[in-house]
């Protein structure tokens, strides 16, 4: 697909009530087509990966171009110093929602499956920007879900967690959040640390603004019979 046709796409999935949630939640002064995470996801799957449309539509001003451009792009092609610039470059408005879609597909399309995850996450996970606390623990949840990852490596960040977990902006407290949940069902181990945490930790709410979303009770799903019986 070319530049031409898949900006054509884009624009022939324009969403005017998608538009209204974007100013309101990420500023006016972006360009918006109002589109969610499933439209871009479908046409990424059409797209497949392809590194050069994905630069030249990381270029465009429309918000989800920039988006789609994460999905159809090579993690592998990304070196530490390409990471941490993109990061480092990131506007704090495309991460005042803990639902920011450009932050979180970032995350899990290029940062989570680079071969520099970890060294994404020692570099910002105490970061006082929270831009870049979020993507390292959102990375963190991504990594939760990857078996190849040794169970020790988590052990690291958990008393940053609970020192920090409910003072925490909205974004960075909803991450800290999932990563624990993903954590807590790779072993019996882990499971019993994350339950322990919660223990200092207390119930987590977080805020999700103009959605119907609810902060999960991680505690109440990781002791569950469902999970209890998965893990080994």
């Amino acid at each position: 697909m070319t530049y031409k046709e898949a900006i054509k796409e884009l624009e022939a999935l324009k969403n005017d009530r998608g538009i209204s949630y974007y100013q309101r939640t990420f500023g006016s002064d972006g360009k918006y087509l109002g589109l969610g995470l499933t439209q871009l996801k479908k046409l990424a799957k059409k797209i497949k990966v392809n590194p050069p449309l994905a630069e030249q539509l990381l270029d465009t001003e429309y918000f989800e171009a920039k988006m789609l451009s994460f999905m159809v792009d090579d993690p592998k092609q990304y070196d530490l110093k390409r990471l941490k610039k993109i990061i480092k470059s990131l506007p704090p408005k495309y991460n005042e929602s803990p639902l920011s879609y450009f932050t979180m597909v970032f995350t899990d399309y290029i940062t989570a499956k680079s071969p520099h995850a970890k060294e994404i996450v020692s570099k910002f996970y105490k970061s006082k920007n929270n831009v870049q606390r979020f993507i390292a623990y959102s990375t963190l949840t991504s990594l939760g879900k990857n078996k190849t990852i040794e169970e020790n490596y988590f052990d690291q960040f958990l008393p940053e967690i609970e020192m920090n977990i409910q003072s925490e902006e909205n974004n960075v407290k909803d991450a800290m959040n999932n990563s624990l949940f993903y954590w807590g069902q790779r072993s019996k181990e882990l499971n019993s640390k994350i339950l322990k945490s919660f223990k200092k930790i207390g119930r987590v709410v977080v805020d999700y603004g103009e959605t119907s979303c609810k902060t999960p009770d991680v505690p109440k799903i990781l002791q569950s019979d469902r999970i209890q019986k998965k893990l080994i």
